[in-house]
């Protein structure tokens, strides 16, 4: 993490504290569920989440950038994008090419405890009336 982000000694070792031996329970009413370890994730709501998040899937920006496409990312939310040459061929290689990326970061996540939601995977091309 030193190497990457230049967070090292007492910055690291606080991090390493909040995120390790971490548990939860539920509580409803008068009723409490039994203790269970939480071996990954953060707690929701959690005032550093929103920073602990981006720096967790920094890597998926490698995994994308092999592939030669172009990304942004916001919060949980990822977007992939090409520019495309008009032609039926370029398009399909292209094409081709955005789905390798979908599988190598289908790949990552679920490698790295997370999940990519088909449902709310999307493709959109952008052509002229001529296209």
């Amino acid at each position: 993490m030193k190497e990457i982000l230049g967070i090292d000694s007492t910055a690291l070792n606080w991090f390493q504290s909040y995120l390790s031996n971490r548990s939860q329970l539920v509580c409803i009413n008068d009723q409490t569920s039994d203790t269970a370890a939480l071996d990954y994730g953060l707690p929701q709501g959690s005032c550093v989440g929103p920073a602990l998040f981006p720096i967790y899937t920094l890597p998926l920006g490698d995994v994308i950038s092999k592939h030669e496409v172009h990304y942004h990312f916001y919060a949980d939310d990822s977007q992939l994008y090409l520019s495309v040459e008009p032609t039926q061929e370029a398009v399909d290689a292209d094409l081709a090419k955005l789905e390798n990326c979908i599988d190598d970061v289908r790949g990552w996540k679920g490698s790295n405890c997370l999940k990519l939601n088909d449902s709310k995977t999307e493709f959109i091309i952008i052509g002229s009336r001529q296209q």
